[in-house]
């Protein structure tokens, strides 16, 4: 898989884009509400090329106020450096997937609870 670093200007394209469309795309409405507290989460951004050779940002979204979690407790400052994969935490860590050319949002996925 070929990688990439986005630019600073297609991750602010992607969080406006996401901010007009996050309540339309977690149509479950889980808890807590994803739409009504986007700012709440910590982002890892993740480039890569798809088949067609299309840019696509894969982003990974961590609640920043759950201090309960074994994830802040154990891995404090982490994830700023290495990528982190939750396997649980229902909607305090979910991610999802932007085409940069499409302009659209896929692969939506909110954490079990467990």
């Amino acid at each position: 898989m070929k990688r990439f670093t986005p630019t600073s200007n297609e991750i602010n394209e992607l969080e406006i884009l996401l901010g007009k469309n996050i309540e339309i795309i977690n149509t479950n409405k889980f808890n807590p509400l994803i739409h009504k507290n986007l700012n709440n989460y910590n982002r890892q951004y993740f480039g890569i090329f798809n088949e067609k050779g299309q840019k696509i940002i894969y982003v990974n979204f961590l609640w920043r106020e759950n201090t309960d979690h074994p994830f802040n407790r154990n891995k404090k400052e982490k994830w700023k450096t290495e990528w982190q994969d939750i396997s649980d935490g229902g909607s305090y860590y979910w991610n999802i997937k932007y085409n940069l050319i499409n302009k659209t949002f896929f692969d939506f996925r909110v954490n079990t609870l467990g």
